[in-house]
């Protein structure tokens, strides 16, 4: 893994539109680059100057796995400061739905920690393998944390309020817990609320609820968080979640949300989208690959690099960050 924090290019200044910074990972360079930047100024973002005075995109390729995996790092424009914003959601925002609820409820009840990160729940009584599930926690939350400053200078959530949707078993939640005043965990597996109850026994300060709308319509957070969640909704329901997402950061909060933000196989894409859609081609796969044939579907869906930046400067964010992260879970 490069060290992607000292890539990101510096010179973030305060504007009306967002400053799109791209990282590129050390191992992989140039696929794709120009489409993506054309994209990406044509969605109005703009480039910081490069070290030599030109402007330009450090690159954003895709992944091992031909996607680009980005992470959307935001902050919301201080309009009333010691106040709520009063933002309300749109019509056809006012309940969280995901075609891939049930799906994810299946891994919940099955095989949770190998929903969340790929480790078979079995394997997690052995305390190195414990260990390592949650120190890749550690590291997530520590990134995000470090990339926030290109936003926050300073950014420091000792006493801040932190949402963590698609919490899954607790696994960031952890690290929050031990950094942050108060953390919420929204995750719409009962199953994987209960395992991250039992993993977060001894903290006092945090709370869970099942959907975005449970919790009490009051409540704002300095950072809302969410790691490689979204990219398992369909894009639809996913950006009805980004909006209610941006809706519950307290004026001058932050926002960090990873997505897919595109593939490069259109093969793939044809045959994921076969499968995701027809039960028979899952059994397939899971056959083929010689998983479980009972497996449960694990989408993986692009979003709209476009609609996104567009939503986030209605909803009143400024300052902007796109950057590759590489992959998820490569780390463990």
């Amino acid at each position: 893994m490069g060290d992607w924090y000292g890539n990101l290019e510096s010179g973030l200044v305060g504007s009306g539109k967002p400053l799109l910074i791209v990282y590129s990972s050390s191992n992989s360079r140039a696929v794709a680059r120009d489409q993506l930047l054309r994209d990406c100024l044509e969605s109005g973002a703009r480039l910081p100057p490069h070290r030599s005075g030109k402007r330009r995109c450090a690159g954003c390729p895709p992944s091992a796995e031909t996607l680009v995996h980005g992470v959307l790092l935001l902050r919301k424009k201080i309009r009333r400061k010691g106040t709520i914003e009063g933002l309300t959601m749109s019509a056809g925002n006012q309940q969280q739905t995901s075609a891939t609820d049930g799906e994810w409820r299946k891994w919940g009840s099955q095989n949770p920690y190998r929903g969340v990160l790929g480790v078979d729940s079995v394997r997690m009584a052995d305390p190195v393998v414990r260990s390592d599930f949650f120190r890749s926690g550690e590291w997530d939350v520590h990134r995000a944390l470090k990339a926030l400053e290109f936003i926050a200078p300073g950014y420091s959530i000792s006493d801040a309020d932190v949402l963590d949707f698609g919490c899954g078993v607790g696994r960031l939640m952890a690290a929050f817990a031990s950094r942050c005043r108060t953390v919420t965990g929204v995750d719409v597996s009962p199953t994987m609320i209960g395992e991250a109850a039992r993993n977060l026994a001894s903290h006092a300060n945090v709370s869970f609820f099942a959907e975005l709308n449970e919790i009490p319509e009051a409540y704002r957070y300095d950072l809302v968080h969410s790691h490689i969640v979204l990219q398992h909704m369909r894009p639809r329901q996913g950006m009805r979640v980004i909006e209610q997402l941006l809706d519950r950061v307290r004026d001058g909060g932050c926002v960090a949300l990873q997505f897919t933000m595109g593939s490069t196989n259109p093969v793939r894409n044809l045959a994921n989208f076969a499968r995701y859609r027809l039960s028979p081609l899952q059994y397939a796969y899971n056959l083929v690959t010689r998983r479980p044939i009972g497996e449960p579907v694990m989408e993986l869906n692009a979003y709209d690099l476009h609609k996104v930046l567009a939503l986030t400067e209605k909803r009143g964010f400024s300052d902007c960050i796109v950057f590759n992260h590489g992959g998820a879970g490569s780390w463990l």
